[in-house]
């Protein structure tokens, strides 16, 4: 379930929405609403019409706009959901691993599986960077952490006999 505190402070949503909980029927909404975007995405493109994903969630589109102010901020919602679910995991096994090059290429891997499957959703913010830095800021530091390591690996393993 998502927290209208987390969402709000990783896509900027005012900040009433950030001070009060969502009750349940309105985080099981917001689910549908993200679930249902994916899926629109992926079967019509990055154009689809906010009403054909209300319509899909089964909420209507005030509903859809009481928890997502336009497009872009439910784009980033469902990106920010994939790499939580997909690349999260992957990245905390990466920083655990001894080998930072072998767990840098896992979350690659990872990151190019939900690229892959959500590229519809990609192409929505395409060239547009700095959207994406709120959603993208912890794994570019966790990737500067495996990096860093890695040139410490790489530094030993020159210098081993």
């Amino acid at each position: 379930m998502l927290a209208a505190s987390s969402v709000a402070t990783l896509l900027g949503m005012s900040l009433a929405v950030a001070r009060k909980p969502l009750r349940a029927d309105a985080a099981r909404n917001v689910d549908k609403i993200i679930t249902a975007a994916r899926q629109c995405f992926r079967e019509f493109g990055p154009e689809v019409p906010l009403q054909t994903i209300a319509t899909t969630a089964g909420v209507g589109p005030a509903t859809l706009f009481r928890n997502f102010a336009d497009k872009e901020e439910l784009v980033l919602a469902a990106l920010n959901r994939q790499l939580r679910l997909t690349v999260d995991p992957v990245m905390d096994g990466a920083l655990a691993d001894m080998d930072a090059a072998a767990g840098l290429l896992r979350v690659l891997e990872a990151l190019m599986a939900a690229a892959s499957d959500d590229a519809n959703l990609l192409c929505a913010v395409a060239g547009r960077r700095e959207l994406l830095t709120g959603i993208t800021g912890s794994f570019m530091e966790s990737v500067s952490v495996l990096l860093a390591r890695g040139q410490g690996q790489e530094a030993c393993a020159r210098t081993s006999p």
